[in-house]
């Protein structure tokens, strides 16, 4: 039992490290990079970039873990890259070049760290510990980005970009802690041909199932709103006179509400069924955007957070239960990089685009457009899952 709760902490480690480094390269980024002087263009031009590089990086990374079964070196190399790249950005921001790695290296390559972690996990699941939970895992990130939040408000405060750079180092030593500790999946007897991991097999394996597809379609669309939104809070709160500490307890009310949701998925999915759940919260994506579009102040700006209970907090562990439950074993980890490279592509353009609308129309309108996508996503889901899954029964 000790060594069943050993593996489990160390995963917590391993998601409390990077959402709370999380709270710097999406939730304070844009503050950041303002700060510096860059326009809201270029800014959206770098998670564009961001965008464009995960793409190309994501289904590889996916396809060596499945087929090398080695998701450690992965997770302690990638992460490490982006805690380098973060400290230098801190301190050469006036170097175009060093923002530019920083969006297509460092910040691609700690996304990376978090979905190679979950898909690890989903195996660590069969090979070692089957009462490992994937909600409650998440669930810790959830709650790191939240801590990370308040307390990133507090230090940008006191000792601005000089307590980031401690933020950002305190952040890798929990991912080490985490990924150091976990034994790599079991290598699986590849010989036959049966068992053999292909490039082509796993994207087969994803293509060839209707129900993935619509999930990760439907991820990707509800995703651009989710993106937008985190993209661009901070900034939102202060251009409605908040600082950087409302801004923050806005951030940790989010993702406090969030982690309540997602630490208890599995209970609650026993109930409603977490495809069901899935396109729920691309609805409630869509909502969160509208009603902070039409914050008239800081205060509702940071209350009107709680809505993230019926949003991220169920697309993502749904999307990722129906993935797990119908992609076999040994594609695991290619689907998940496959289902987040997805939700890249809706980023490629529409970060870019976003940024040149906020230059026109305002943030707040900006915002407020981008909730049609998850609307879009939750309508399409809605009627297939319903109409495949969940059929009325005929009429006697």
């Amino acid at each position: 039992m000790k060594a069943r709760e050993n593996l489990a902490w160390r995963f917590y480690f391993i998601m409390f490290g990077y959402y709370f480094a999380q709270t710097i390269f999406f939730g304070y980024f844009t503050k950041f990079m303002t700060g510096f002087g860059y326009s809201m263009a270029f800014i959206g031009g770098m998670f564009s970039l961001n965008a464009g590089a995960t793409i190309v990086l994501r289904t590889l990374i996916g396809y060596y873990v499945d087929k090398r079964s080695n998701p450690k070196i992965v997770v302690i190399g990638l992460f490490s890259i982006y805690a380098l790249l973060q400290v230098l950005l801190f301190r050469f921001h006036q170097s175009v070049l060093i923002v530019i790695m920083f969006a297509t290296l460092g910040i691609s390559g700690a996304t990376m760290t978090t979905s190679t972690a979950e898909a690890w996990a989903l195996k660590a699941k069969q090979d070692y510990d089957d009462s490992l939970d994937y909600g409650k895992i998440r669930g810790m990130g959830s709650l790191a980005y939240g801590i990370g939040g308040l307390i990133a408000g507090f230090i940008m405060t006191m000792w601005g970009i000089t307590g980031m750079i401690a933020f950002a180092l305190l952040s890798w030593g929990f991912v080490m802690i985490g990924g150091f500790g976990i034994p790599n999946p079991i290598q699986r007897d590849q010989t036959a041909e049966e068992d053999k991991v292909t490039f082509t097999g796993a994207l087969r394996e994803c293509l060839s199932d209707k129900v993935v597809v619509v999930a990760i379609l439907g991820l990707t669309l509800a995703m651009i709103t989710n993106n937008i939104i985190s993209t661009y809070y901070t900034l939102l709160v202060e251009t409605l006179g908040g600082s950087s500490r409302m801004s923050g307890l806005g951030l940790f009310v989010m993702s406090f509400f969030e982690f309540l949701v997602v630490y208890s998925f599995s209970k609650i999915s026993a109930r409603i069924s977490s495809k069901r759940l899935m396109y729920i919260g691309m609805f409630g994506m869509a909502l969160k955007n509208i009603v902070l579009s039409f914050a008239p102040n800081a205060i509702c700006a940071v209350v009107f957070t709680v809505v993230q209970v019926l949003a991220f907090s169920l697309v993502i562990p749904g999307t990722v239960t129906i993935i797990s439950e119908r992609v076999q074993y040994k594609y695991k980890a290619t689907a998940l990089q496959i289902m987040y490279t997805c939700t890249g592509l809706g980023g490629l353009f529409t970060n870019w685009i976003a940024g040149k609308i906020a230059d026109v129309l305002g943030l707040q309108q900006t915002i407020r457009v981008a909730a049609i996508p998850a609307v879009i996503a939750g309508i399409v889901c809605m009627i297939f899952i319903e109409k495949t899954y969940f059929p009325r029964k005929a009429e006697n």
